[in-house]
């Protein structure tokens, strides 16, 4: 089973999984009522929760690839993170959808490989949309 990192409720939200609310007061109280993992980490204004998103939200999600979601490798045999996974994969299908580009499937995966590399390394969502309409 892969390794899921801990993410904040807000972090959560960002992703807009289906089956999960898109705010963070939503993310709080579905985590409370289906007692999600979590632990508190201490930083800048205070404290807060970390969430272990279960996997049945990453698993059941149409654009997360079925097999890299439950093996948790990618090329190499390194261990993914589903959630950088997932926000790779919507990035590049956004771009698709607002710009109408035709991408061959071969081509997107590699596109995919080096925005979960861009993750990988810091960067966020908006980083990651910046990106794509910077190389279009």
């Amino acid at each position: 089973m892969p390794t899921i990192k801990k993410r904040s409720a807000a972090e959560i939200a960002a992703l807009h999984l289906p089956g999960l609310p898109t705010t963070k007061a939503r993310i709080i109280e579905r985590a409370a009522s289906e007692g999600w993992s979590f632990e508190e980490v201490t930083g800048r204004g205070g404290v807060r929760k970390m969430y272990e998103l279960p996997e049945r939200y990453l698993v059941g999600a149409s654009h997360v690839p079925l097999s890299a979601a439950v093996a948790g490798t990618i090329a190499g045999g390194h261990k993914a993170d589903p959630v950088r996974l997932t926000w790779a994969v919507k990035a590049l299908e956004e771009f698709v959808r607002e710009t109408g580009a035709e991408i061959d499937p071969e081509r997107k995966g590699a596109i995919i490989a080096v925005l979960y590399d861009y993750l990988e390394r810091g960067a966020g969502e908006l980083e990651l949309s910046n990106l794509l309409h910077i190389v279009r």
